[in-house]
């Protein structure tokens, strides 16, 4: 791997690409479990 360079998984990817396509993110924060906060930041 390149220095830099980070490897991240596809469930992470998944979260990115929902967000970047403006879905709504309590979809994302059902879906991942994951809290509002880590999506709006």
């Amino acid at each position: 791997m390149l220095e830099g360079q980070r490897k991240y998984n596809e469930e992470f990817k998944n979260i990115i690409e929902l967000y970047n396509s403006g879905k709504n993110p309590s979809e994302s924060n059902s879906k991942y479990d994951i809290t509002k906060s880590t999506i709006s930041g």
